[in-house]
């Protein structure tokens, strides 16, 4: 019979302990190991090696409360090996119960709980196989090194596993990597017949007082995730097909826990990141309620299909707020909206939202007044963005602003403006405005007429101011200025001279200061006034000629205290003539 025939038959002999049926089994003449989980149909076999003539033993089931078969172990043997029977019969016994407590054990691992269960494992494995030592080494990540993460020691036998970290398995035991990578199972009985390539492995293994060892490959999706080994410490072992069963059943049961393992944590990672991005999600939605709550703008929507029917609308409740009209007075009506805008605006507003509708795909704005209960205006600034859709719709999307009190602001801008024309204007100052970022200096017409030039002739830019200064005067000047930039000085002032279009040179009186610096505090802009101070300079040469001159005259009359008060009088009468202080004090 068939492996599967063998095992429904066994089911009719549930009162037997055991049962012997000498036959050939026929899973290509094979002799096999199996366990039944009979709930959920898994089979768990091992080959053995072949044979014509087999022995297969069903060992009694196990019954649940309701009387079914839930476990039913079986075990396929030699029957040249009949002799000894009885003490396999013992072992697979045995192993038939490690094997499922291991399998529910395996079953059950997670991350939490996945160390104990391969210790337990390895300690069942060593005892039921009388070996020194079990262990694993695994792969730390995509790095190429291992670790000997778990170990079991039979008594007597010291633990290696700490002497085992961040193993490069592949340089320091390369024969041996590539034999268990390639051939599934290594075993060696004797190191002494390991060949001359494995020199590597060979002291290795002795300076561990290896006698015989036997390792497989745990293997994840293809990939080699480490390995199991067994060693022999104190006696020479010849390692037999059974055993090798053992340790393809062993690393079968960890490559199924290490796959079920790494889909749990990418399922738990992927939850993990369902929940971060449900997260930002949320608070993205929080952060976006709160600002449209928070916003004073009105944001609106206006749809129509490709027929020109109105399809949707939509106006925020801002509008309320800043029509201050009760809540829900718009409640989405553009009709209603339009209502209160003031009757003159309202045409330009109609011709912004029919051209965003007809034409599409088009950015336009438009500034108009709002009608508010008691009479008053409110300017509001409206842009308005169209959009042609697939199914040929389009839709006009806005956002509409109320600048009020930006309208307000320029309007005293302009004010004081004009008032400050006015004042430069009678006082006949030029003006100039220097961008410090980038050296362009603008200057009013009144500057350019002082050097007896046109607007036009005047480079805007700070160069022209350096080529246009007396040479003698330009240090001064530039280091009045950039003291002034460096916050050394609270405003600029420089009397110099610069050069007029005619050849000859002028008296400038310039005053200043920086109105703009970036957040770092340094300086963007500067502003200030030139005054033509020609005349009074001359004034002034003549007034110190006068005095000059009365000083000598002075001097030639030392002796004469009267004539001495006389010319100080002319003196001081000269200054105050000139409107400046008196000199001498009678």
């Amino acid at each position: 019979p068939t492996l599967k025939e063998s095992l429904e038959l066994a089911e009719g002999f549930l009162k037997k302990n055991q049962i012997v049926i000498q036959a050939r089994v026929g899973i290509g003449q094979k002799p096999r190991f199996a366990v039944l989980e009979m709930p959920n149909g898994n089979v768990f076999y091992t080959e053995q090696g072949a044979s014509d003539n087999n022995v297969l033993v069903i060992h009694a089931p196990a019954l649940s409360e309701d009387g079914k078969v839930f476990y039913q172990g079986c075990s396929c043997a030699d029957v040249l090996l009949e002799k000894n029977w009885q003490g396999m019969l013992k072992n697979y016994r045995e192993f038939e119960q490690i094997c499922f407590q291991l399998s529910l054990s395996f079953s059950s691992a997670g991350m939490d709980n996945v160390d104990e269960i391969i210790d337990k494992a390895l300690a069942m494995i060593g005892n039921l196989m009388e070996v020194d030592r079990a262990y694993v080494f695994q792969f730390k990540g995509d790095t190429g090194l291992m670790d000997n993460t778990h170990e079991w020691c039979a008594q007597g036998i010291a633990p290696q596993i700490s002497r085992f970290k961040d193993i490069n398995i592949s340089e320091d035991m390369p024969w041996f990597t590539q034999q268990v990578t390639e051939n599934e199972i290594f075993s060696v009985s004797n190191m002494d017949d390991l060949p001359p390539q494995a020199s590597l492995e060979h002291r290795h293994f002795q300076s561990q007082h290896i006698v015989s060892l036997m390792a497989i490959s745990i293997k994840v999706n293809e990939n080699l995730r480490g390995f199991i080994g067994f060693d022999s410490l104190r006696t020479q072992r010849q390692w037999t097909e059974k055993e090798m069963t053992v340790l393809r059943f062993l690393a079968r049961l960890f490559s199924d826990m290490f796959k079920r393992i790494e889909n749990e944590k990418h399922l738990q990672g992927k939850a993990t990141e369902l929940r971060r991005k449900n997260e930002e999600i949320k608070s993205s939605y929080d952060k976006i309620r709160e600002f449209t709550e928070s916003i004073t703008d009105i944001l609106w929507s206006y749809r129509i299909n490709s027929k020109g029917d109105v399809i949707n609308t939509f106006i925020s409740p801002q509008a309320d707020q800043v029509l201050e009209r009760p809540k829900g007075t718009v409640n989405h009506s553009f009709e209603k909206y339009f209502s209160f805008v003031h009757p003159e605006d309202l045409p330009r507003v109609l011709i912004v939202l029919q051209k965003g509708l007809q034409q599409g795909e088009i950015e336009d704005e438009v500034e108009y007044r709002l009608v508010m209960p008691d009479g008053r205006f409110k300017w509001v600034h409206s842009r308005a963005v169209s959009k042609e859709l697939a199914e040929g719709s389009i839709e006009l999307r806005g956002r509409t602003t109320d600048i009020t009190e930006l309208k307000r602001v320029q309007s005293e801008l302009r004010a004081k403006e004009e008032r400050l024309h006015f004042v430069v204007s009678g006082a006949n100052l030029g003006t100039w405005d220097w961008d410090i970022v980038s050296d362009e200096v603008l200057f009013n017409e009144r500057a350019a007429e002082m050097l007896g030039c046109k607007l036009e002739e005047i480079e805007p830019h700070y160069r022209s101011w350096k080529d246009l200064t007396h040479p003698e005067d330009f240090p001064r000047v530039e280091q009045a200025l950039q003291a002034h930039i460096k916050g050394q000085t609270d405003f600029y002032a420089m009397e110099f001279r610069r050069r007029h279009k005619a050849g000859h040179w002028i008296w400038i009186l310039s005053r200043g200061r920086v109105i703009e610096r970036d957040p770092q505090g340094n300086p963007v802009r500067a502003c200030g006034i030139y005054q033509d101070i020609t005349d009074i300079k001359k004034a002034t040469q003549e007034l110190e000629k006068k005095i000059s001159e009365v000083e000598r005259n002075n001097k030639l009359m030392m002796g004469r205290e009267m004539r001495i008060i006389e010319v100080k009088r002319e003196v001081n009468a000269i200054l105050q003539e000139m409107g400046r202080e008196k000199r001498y004090n009678l």
